[in-house]
């Protein structure tokens, strides 16, 4: 799939139709400034009402709020010491998911620097004019782009995610278990960029026959685990909640033991684990090799030496003074206060 992007495009001079993107359905990034004719994307970004020909100026402030995907701590920082951007001033949409509001003249407003829309097309809106200014002040300051590169890179990750993998899914780890095996249940949880989220509550409700249970299941990693230990033999359904998000599966469990299915003992795989964990594994024909070994080994004692050296107290001459000395001082402080 292919990005739009629109620096600036349409002017107000030029009178284009623009079905054509619209129908398309790709994704567009819109870089604003002076000349960019908002009406053109009214449809997709909503109303832009300029109120006066003098844009203001404003910097970056990052919406904790924002979702679709999330910006570095550190590269917030960064941004927000970023040259100001030219940007309209203007009545601006309310049904866009802003990323960055506008600071203007140290104040922090409502207006969006940055937001993302789904109306029609998937759409990524740069409100400000200047935003090449970013990428020099900041490597002139830290010698890398390494926050506006993020930037960039997620804004075009959320505008090419598609809807293809499910944000949330939970799945048991075998769709069969027998009655002693612990059933362990797994879930996924991502943002808009596919990026696993750690930090959420994700609750489940397991369902049988003659049994029901609610968990909050474990952050383990990327994903989220519950281990809802042996359960009773019968049909189950587990539902799965998480950031007003669905998802379901379900397992059966049997009633037999794993263990009982087949009772041959596999040879080859206790010959295995006997050289992995350095011992040693003897067919029937060879007991006398094995009785051989054995005597070996217990013909090789293990001996063990304890030796003490005992050092008398009267050797030690620095602590016996010391002894000496605190037993002198205690007495003469005894002696003054009038303890004795």
């Amino acid at each position: 799939s292919d990005v739009i992007v629109a620096a600036q495009w349409p002017s107000q001079k030029k009178n284009i139709n623009g079905e054509a993107i619209f129908s398309s359905k790709k994704p567009v990034l819109i870089l604003g400034g002076e000349q960019i004719d908002w009406n053109f994307w009214q449809r997709a970004v909503g109303p832009i009402q300029i109120q006066a020909s003098r844009p203001n100026l404003a910097t970056f402030v990052n919406n904790g709020s924002f979702s679709n995907f999330t910006i570095e701590e550190s590269n917030q920082i960064t941004l927000g010491q970023l040259p100001p951007l030219f940007v309209p001033f203007a009545s601006y949409p309310k049904g866009l998911n802003v990323l960055a509001y506008q600071k203007i003249n140290g104040v922090k407003t409502d207006y969006p620097l940055i937001a993302t829309s789904s109306k029609s097309n998937r759409l990524a809106v740069i409100f400000g004019e200047g935003i090449w200014k970013w990428c020099i002040q900041e490597y002139q300051k830290n010698t890398n782009n390494l926050a506006t590169e993020a930037l960039f890179d997620k804004l075009i990750q959320w505008l090419l995610s598609g809807k293809d993998k499910p944000l949330f899914s939970i799945n048991s780890l075998k769709p069969r278990y027998s009655k002693n095996e612990d059933v362990i249940i797994k879930a996924d949880l991502y943002n808009s960029i596919f990026e696993p989220i750690f930090n959420e509550q994700v609750n489940m409700v397991v369902k049988g026959d003659s049994f029901e249970t609610r968990k909050v299941m474990n952050a383990t990693g990327n994903y989220y685990e519950s281990n809802l230990g042996a359960l009773p033999p019968g049909k189950y359904l587990v539902e799965g909640t998480a950031k007003k998000q669905n998802a379901s599966t379900g397992f059966t469990v049997s009633n037999f033991a794993e263990e009982l299915r087949n009772t041959k003992a596999n040879w080859k795989l206790l010959g295995r684990l006997a050289e992995r964990f350095n011992g040693s594994f003897y067919h029937i024909k060879k007991v006398d090799l094995l009785l051989y070994r054995m005597k070996e080994n217990l013909d090789k004692t293990i001996v063990i030496e304890e030796k003490e050296n005992v050092k008398p107290l009267i050797n030690w001459h620095y602590l016996l003074i010391l002894l000496g000395l605190l037993f002198s001082v205690e007495w003469i402080l005894r002696k003054y206060y009038g303890k004795f």
